[in-house]
């Protein structure tokens, strides 16, 4: 199973439900018992190859991240499957973000499913700053099989962003970011998704 440990107590027994599904792209959330934030599942079918995808969602070590909302982003530990980083985000109206993440890579060539898992740690090289708010805890997953010719990706994740932002207010954010993650991972691989 291609699920870190981590994930088991975001998973809850309340189903996904779907929110919408536009050009290929489904987008489903999940309650999360003790929060108000969602858990949300991005599911999509592509013309990118499996492992040019888990290329590109993988990534590299240092260097600004997926979205132009990284400023930062400090490699703290690297190896071939596994990866702890420090991030800080530029939140437009609110305060900057910051969280490390620990992060792990998985492929099973034979089955062709590919996966990597992440979850926030405290590290005391990048401790908690007065300037910034760190994210309390954000944690999921981009799992990655073979789909015909291409691949089909799920993407879960769970963030609470912390600070005084109510959820619902950072709702539509973090609906947006997740979707626009995935399309710019599959564009990254040289594939488009599959409608």
């Amino acid at each position: 199973m291609f699920l870190a440990p981590a994930l088991s107590a975001v998973l809850s027994a309340e189903p996904f439900s779907e929110v919408e599904k536009v050009d290929g792209v489904r987008l489903e959330v999940q309650k999360v018992a003790g929060s108000s934030f969602e858990n949300l599942r991005v599911t999509v079918r592509s013309t990118a190859a499996p492992q040019a995808l888990l290329g590109v969602i993988w990534g590299k070590a240092d260097g600004q991240g997926a979205a132009p909302e990284v400023v930062r982003r400090d490699c703290l530990d690297d190896s071939a499957n596994e990866r702890t980083y420090y991030e800080l985000i530029r939140a437009p109206v609110v305060s900057d973000r910051d969280f490390v993440m620990h992060s792990v890579k998985a492929e099973d060539v034979e089955a062709q499913v590919f996966s990597v898992t992440f979850h926030t740690v405290n590290d005391p090289r990048r401790p908690p700053s007065a300037d910034v708010v760190r994210m309390p805890r954000a944690e999921g997953s981009a799992v990655v099989t073979q789909d015909g010719a291409g691949s089909l990706l799920v993407y879960t994740i769970f963030t609470d962003i912390g600070g005084s932002l109510p959820a619902f207010v950072a709702r539509g954010a973090q609906r947006k970011s997740a979707v626009g993650w995935v399309k710019e991972m599959i564009k990254r691989a040289g594939g488009t998704v599959s409608k």
